[in-house]
């Protein structure tokens, strides 16, 4: 779990969600201990996200919108056979506690696209 005054723990908890955090680690902790090759992380002083983490936000937005087939499509092929439904598992409780704290990552059904609640 990322420490008080970590760059992780202060940016969620200025963007006002410190308390999906922990669903954060474990759905981390799970994505990268399976995944088929190192991913790519930037570091805070770097101005883009890369390739893989803007995977990961879009497979999170799959997760909140309920497309666990295309979830799991997606995770087969980035991680180990044995590893993908715990990630996604994981990353569904991460995504879900994400859309409680009013952080929408995909259209709610009926909408036309993805807003912020």
């Amino acid at each position: 779990m990322p420490v008080e005054g970590s760059t992780l723990h202060c940016g969620f908890k200025a963007a006002g969600l410190i308390e999906v955090l922990p669903d954060f680690a474990i759905a981390m902790d799970a994505f990268l201990f399976g995944a088929r090759r190192t991913i790519q992380i930037h570091l805070p002083t770097c101005s883009h996200v890369s390739r893989d983490e803007a995977t990961l936000v879009a497979l999170c937005g799959l997760a909140q919108s309920d497309h666990e087939r295309p979830l799991m499509a997606s995770l087969d092929v980035l991680m180990v056979p044995t590893a993908s439904r715990v990630a996604g598992i994981r990353l569904k409780a991460f995504a879900v506690a994400l859309g409680r704290a009013g952080l929408r990552l995909s259209p709610a059904p009926g909408e036309a696209g993805a807003r912020l609640n």
